[in-house]
This record gives C-alpha cells, structure tokens and sequence, in this order.
C-alpha cells in the first residue's frame, strides 16, 4: 500500500502500479480547470485520484484489465473524493458521445522495443493492444473544443508521438523534459496537447541531486502536495 497525504493506494493486482513517473504528471498536469477527466489506462487509479485532489472534477478511469478496474474502485471508495470517482472496464473506443475537458494517460509505450516478461505488464505496457494513432483519434473525438490531453512518453517516442498528433489536428503546447540527475539524459517527456496552435512551453525537471540520492527541490516542490515526506 502507498499512502499520499490524502489518499491511499494498493495497486498489487493492477497492470500499472504506482511511480514516480505517475506521480510526476499527475503533479504537472494543468487540471484544475476541468469539469470532466477521463484517465485513459487508469490500472490502479492514482493519477485519476491525484486529478481529484487538484480539481473539482468529475472524474472516470477507464481499462480493459478487470482486476485493474475492481482495485480502482476499492481505491476510490477509500479516498475523500468517491463521489466524483469511478473506474469502467472498457476500452477507449467504447466511448462515443460524451465530452471531456481533460484526458490523461500513462499509455503503454515500448513500440520497437523488447516485451518485458510479466504478461499483465506486457499487456499494459506494449502498443500491440493500444496503438498511439488510436489514442490520438478517439481522443480527439472526446476532447471539447478547448480540452486537453495529457500525456507521458518515454523520450525516444515523444518526437515520433509530436507527428502523429499533428497529423490529429493535436498541438503541444506544454513539455516537461525528465532526467534522473544533472548529467543524465532526459527519459521521459510530460506534453499537454490543444487543439490550438500555440507556442509551447517547455521546461525541464531534475529528479536526484548528483552529490547523493536525495531529491531536487524542484522535485519536491513539485509533488509536495502528495508525498508524505515532503
């Protein structure tokens, strides 16, 4: 089990469990406009939680792994927002006629690389069951005019990912670049996308000093609001 400073999460029988790369969009992301949010791939459900306690919104988390599903909710029920919380088992495409404000999802992302072992997190993690042009086009039929999608990438797919949300009508307009320390490269990149073509905000986040294993302030600052030690 984690606990945050105003939740707590079990994620033992869920595809994706908790992170610090999680943690980090569900700190980042712009939310606290949003009315509706939908948490595409939501497994254990925490950054749908972490949504709720940023905003005022109604929020869904959606997976096609049932067990997933069953954990989220017991997570939701447990946390001061369970009634702007709820977790479906359905796949993406499963939604035609409702409108969010917000969309946000850890995807799986290892196109072209190696399938990990454990089946459940292959099932998760590997674009054989959610292709990144999916994503894009049923995303885009959601979103409202003025929504957002908000979106973690491994570094080495965030460039292929910018082309193919333009090919959507998607624009970045904010970046966070994520490296371990100082002098490492980033390797993972947080994006929001509008609809508008804008000019976008980039910045960049340090996790570890390079002296020792302790966090950057920046780091801290970032997920103060959920960390217990922070």
């Amino acid at each position: 089990m984690f606990s945050f400073k105003q939740f707590v999460i079990e994620d033992d029988r869920s595809t994706m469990k908790v992170s610090t790369d999680s943690v980090i969009l569900g700190a980042w992301a712009n939310v606290g406009a949003a009315k509706r949010i939908l948490d595409v791939g939501t497994g254990c459900g925490v950054l749908a939680l972490m949504c709720a306690q940023r905003s005022c919104a109604c929020i869904t988390g959606i997976d096609i792994h049932l067990p997933s599903i069953v954990q989220a909710n017991e997570n939701f029920r447990k946390s001061p927002w369970d009634d702007r919380l709820e977790a479906k088992h359905a796949a993406l495409e499963d939604y035609k006629d409702e409108s969010f404000d917000y969309i946000i999802t850890n995807p799986p992302f290892f196109i072209n690389s190696l399938k990990v072992k454990n089946p459940t997190r292959n099932l998760a993690r590997h674009t054989d069951e959610f292709q990144h042009q999916l994503l894009l086009f049923h995303c885009k039929k959601l979103l409202s005019q003025i929504g957002t999608l908000g979106i973690l990438l491994p570094a080495f797919e965030a460039q292929r990912f910018d082309k193919k949300a333009i090919h959507y009508g998607f624009f970045p307009k904010r970046k966070l670049f994520v490296s371990s320390r100082e002098e490492s490269d980033f390797y993972i990149v947080a994006i929001e996308y509008s609809f508008y073509d804008e000019p976008c905000l980039s910045e960049s986040l340090i996790i570890y000093a390079n002296e020792t294993n302790a966090y950057t302030s920046e780091y801290c600052w970032l997920t103060k609001d959920f960390y217990l030690n922070f």
